[in-house]
């Protein structure tokens, strides 16, 4: 894989880490009825989500571009719409193929 399809992929974990974060912090205002805070959070969570969307999406581009640097398949639906949480398990199954240890937020 390359650097740069490699730097990512790393930025597309960073934020759906960040949108972990976010979702955990918008319940725990919810359950205390700061209801727009929370809101505040979800519009967050949902910023990083798409980021880390895109930073994917390219990282699959620049793959596909360059073939012969390797290439990580990651199944997507005919729809073209992946889950935030299949993308997820699908990038802790390469990582422990490659010998990395993903662990929860």
């Amino acid at each position: 894989m390359s650097h740069q399809a490699a730097e990512h992929h790393h930025k597309a974990a960073e934020h759906h880490e960040y949108a972990a974060r976010h979702h955990k912090e918008a319940a725990r205002h919810h359950e205390a009825g700061k209801h727009e805070t929370a809101e505040h959070h979800v519009h967050l969570a949902n910023g990083h989500q798409q980021d880390a969307i895109h930073h994917a999406a390219e990282a699959v581009k620049v793959q596909i571009e360059h073939p012969s640097e390797g290439l990580q398949v990651v199944e997507v639906p005919p729809t073209g719409i992946v889950t935030s949480e299949e993308l997820v398990k699908a990038y802790a199954r390469i990582a422990a193929i490659q010998g990395a240890n993903i662990g929860r937020v």
